[in-house]
């Protein structure tokens, strides 16, 4: 696994600041898969490096990724091991977090997801290269 992480930051004087950070954790690559499981992996290893107690909006253009994230999906199901895994990683410090799923579409928000893509495929891609 690896996080990188690009922060920003905006401060002035004579107007209030503000900072933003976006965490990119890729890992890979994995034998035989699908897309929702590896998805679902993403997940919850964001979760289990976001620790703190906090409010997490997972954003995807997957209906099965916000399904498994707000308790949508029937067991017994294919990923049980994964949603299990999932249901676990949003509690912080055995505490319960807010942990909710948005969908998307097209615009600005799908570019961040197209990012994330290219990203999973490098990652996929390292096992080729050696």
């Amino acid at each position: 696994m690896k996080i990188s992480v690009f922060p920003a930051g905006l401060g002035n004087k004579n107007i209030p600041g503000g900072w933003s950070a976006v965490a990119l954790i890729s890992g890979g690559p994995v034998e035989t898969t699908d897309n929702h499981k590896m998805e679902l992996t993403a997940v919850i290893e964001a979760l289990k490096v976001l620790t703190a107690s906090c409010e997490i909006e997972v954003i995807s253009n997957n209906i099965y990724i916000q399904k498994g994230i707000n308790g949508d999906i029937t067991k017994p199901e294919k990923n049980e091991d994964l949603l299990d895994q999932l249901d676990a990683a949003k509690k912080a410090n055995g505490k319960e977090r807010t942990v909710k799923a948005r969908r998307i579409g097209d615009g600005d928000e799908s570019d961040m997801h197209e990012s994330c893509l290219d990203i999973a495929r490098k990652a996929a891609e390292r096992r080729s290269k050696r």
